[in-house]
């Protein structure tokens, strides 16, 4: 904490704290990053003696997977210099994913002007230099969550609402860090959508406008019944762009996973496979999904069974036709424990990338997670990039040893040496689960 001695620290902390005028309220959530370790317990418990509900994070990787979460906090507090990614490189990287929700304030002890307009530049709101008064920080910190609860609030649309004239929104289904999925109601037909909608302040980046945009080009270029069907796209009145797409009844993989556990092998090949081909239908289009994971396989119940669909283009990529790239040179996008080597070190994207994910995705869907989960990213990162290739029947003793020969070739860190089609990957697998 710069040039503040501890005993000045507890002297702070040991002051009266202004109580909060609606005890029923929530808390204001603040994420704390620093790789030492007394500086983080410090500003940690000043944060909390503030009022807020503080998350802590040792490295930069864990730091940008809470950002990147579903309920992102509201304000974070990064340090500068971080294992996995520095503080401006998870401001980035936020920037560049689209979750504009939380107030991102550096914290560090590098006071030159070129460091203040990088860290600014990445899409750091706020920057602060050590020593600094606790007080100002304090008020910086609050001024920043302030804002960003009053931007929701102002922002978030309610039930009832109706959207471009012709959506009446009924109720949320989802929500992330760049904005939130309801269900609703075309007006016209009577018919159920799924509709999804930028928050109001992540309009005004204009990377995040364009990714959304770059996820309904991608999804209407795409013919498969294994890809989320997009029916609409625009821009409601207050510029807020909306996407509509069919209305699903299901869970995803996800959470099937969770609440059952590992799937037997037959209906894991089966929904590989049925993922596999929605996979390879994006490809032939000239879309890499870049994002592939349980999360983002649906299990839809239908009339006529179970069919699982490919959600979320949000991290898409063409691959055909002119296209300004929307990622920089070393972008790492993606989730930890099913991103491939050559995603966690920033190398241009390519089917490959895509095949792994699907590769995890079949793995977990055998033994309840990715092989390479780990007690924090960083050694989930560890285990991708350096691990041997996972040995899948060591996590379950009943799987043929035909399974374990798969995963040398689905998980080769040589892109040549892998499968060369989502079908091809996925037809190895079943003939693998059944021997």
């Amino acid at each position: 904490l710069g040039a503040l001695h501890p005993t000045t620290c507890a002297a702070m902390l040991d002051q009266p704290q202004r109580v909060p005028q609606e005890a029923s309220a929530p808390l204001p959530r603040a994420l704390v990053a620093d790789d030492d370790e007394a500086n983080l317990k410090m500003l940690g418990r000043l944060v909390r003696s503030w009022g807020f509900e503080t998350i802590l994070a040792s490295d930069g990787t864990r730091a940008l997977e809470i950002l990147k979460s579903a309920c992102p906090p509201d304000v974070a507090i990064l340090d500068w210099m971080m294992p996995g990614l520095s503080g401006p490189e998870v401001c980035r990287a936020i920037e560049m994913h689209g979750a504009a929700r939380t107030h991102l304030v550096v914290l560090t002890a590098r006071a030159a002007k070129a460091d203040q307009l990088e860290a600014l530049g990445a899409g750091a709101d706020d920057y602060v230099t050590k020593p600094f008064d606790f007080e100002v920080l304090r008020a910086r910190v609050e001024a920043g969550a302030r804002r960003r609860r009053t931007a929701d609030v102002a922002a978030a649309p309610e039930p009832g609402a109706i959207i471009h004239g012709r959506y009446r929104l009924e109720a949320p289904i989802g929500r992330g860090g760049m904005g939130a999925v309801w269900r609703a109601t075309h007006l016209g037909m009577g018919a159920s959508v799924a509709l999804k909608l930028l928050n109001a302040d992540a309009t005004v980046l204009p990377l995040v406008r364009e990714r959304f945009e770059l996820e309904a080009r991608s999804l209407a270029q795409i013919a498969s019944d294994h890809v989320v069907r997009v029916l609409d796209f625009g821009v409601a009145a207050g510029s807020q762009p909306f996407l509509a797409m069919e209305y699903l009844s299901g869970q995803t993989l996800e959470e099937r996973l969770a609440r059952v556990g590992p799937l037997s092998m037959a209906e894991a090949a089966d929904l590989v496979t049925q993922a596999a081909a929605g996979l390879d239908a994006a490809h032939e289009a000239g879309v890499l999904h870049r994002d592939i994971k349980p999360a983002n396989v649906f299990l839809a119940e239908t009339r006529t069974g179970r069919v699982a669909k490919l959600l979320d283009f949000g991290l898409a990529k063409t691959t055909s036709g002119p296209s300004r790239a929307l990622t920089g040179h070393g972008q790492i996008m993606g989730t930890v424990g099913f991103m491939s080597p050559g995603q966690l070190m920033g190398e241009p994207p390519s089917r490959a990338c895509d095949f792994w994910g699907l590769a995890a995705s079949a793995a977990a869907a055998l033994i309840g997670r990715s092989p390479f989960d780990a007690a924090v990213p960083s050694m989930s990162i560890l285990l991708t990039m350096q691990g041997g290739t996972p040995r899948l029947r060591d996590l379950r003793p009943d799987l043929p040893a035909a399974v374990d020969v798969w995963a040398e070739t689905a998980f080769a860190r040589d892109p040549r040496l892998g499968f060369g089609s989502a079908g091809e990957l996925a037809y190895a697998f079943e003939v693998a689960t059944r021997q």
